[in-house]
């Protein structure tokens, strides 16, 4: 299952410093995920005066737009003049097996009354799926609802070495990412079947057989021990089988984080 990535990115300019103009306002804002073959956007776009002129949106260009290998476009309402504060819609649905670039840059031209020549309102449009690189890890699993932001949890499998420490992960800020923390023992058995110890597309994880790695979970009820430490609960994924160790043993710490 594939899923598209909808940023959009406001640029204006005009060339009579001391002249006002209108923008673009789009809604859903940025970012929209929504998966390929799945249910249609319908982009709104709202035409915002500086509340001096409050001059309209004189000039519509959707060429780049209608003529996309990768979406088609029905019900556009826009046409110029859009005054401010007045807003039109288009529908926009992916098409069949569409696939993208990381990062395609799909441009609407516009100009306000006081612009002196077309300025673009820029949408990137970007695949997900399992297996990606996104943010400093890598896709495990992604889901999305219509017309919603896509959720999704990224791995990195090997920040660490050492003992047990929840802040390995709290501190973390691969990808300049700042959420990550470490994976229950659920999550990490949801990894294991698409990780590269399994012929899957999720990897960097080690599947030698006296590699583990942690979780975030004591074990319970917790064993006796005679030196202060506790039992987490590990996971080796060269073998499949989880078990226990003492949180002042070393293993490998991996790192999650939901998008």
């Amino acid at each position: 299952m594939r899923y598209i990535l909808f940023f959009i990115v406001i640029i204006f300019s005009c060339a009579r410093s001391f002249a006002a103009f209108s923008v673009l306002v789009p809604t859903p804002a940025s970012p929209l995920i929504y998966q390929v073959n799945g249910p249609t956007i319908t982009l709104t776009l709202t035409c915002v005066g500086d509340g001096v002129f409050d001059e309209p949106i004189e000039y519509f260009d959707f060429s780049a737009l209608d003529t996309s290998i990768y979406f088609d476009v029905a019900n556009n309402t826009c046409a110029a003049p859009l005054l401010a504060g007045n807003s039109c819609t288009l529908d926009i649905t992916p098409k069949p097996a569409a696939t993208l670039p990381v990062l395609t840059t799909i441009p609407i031209m516009y100009r306000s009354d006081t612009d002196d020549f077309p300025v673009p309102l820029n949408m990137e449009f970007a695949i997900l799926q399992v297996g990606d690189a996104w943010q400093g890890g890598t896709i495990y699993e992604i889901s999305q609802a219509p017309n919603a932001n896509a959720t999704g949890t990224t791995v990195i499998p090997n920040v660490s070495n050492g003992p047990w420490d929840l802040n390995n992960c709290i501190n973390f800020t691969g990808g300049g990412q700042n959420n990550w923390v470490m994976p229950t023992m659920s999550q990490l058995n949801t990894i294991w079947p698409l990780s590269n110890c399994n012929a899957g597309v999720v990897g960097g994880f080690s599947c030698a057989s006296n590699v583990f790695y942690w979780s975030s979970e004591q074990l319970l009820p917790p064993p006796p021990t005679n030196d202060g430490s506790v039992y987490i609960q590990v996971k080796n994924f060269g073998r499949n089988c989880n078990g226990a160790d003492k949180n002042i043993h070393s293993h490998q710490t991996p790192c999650v984080r939901t998008f």
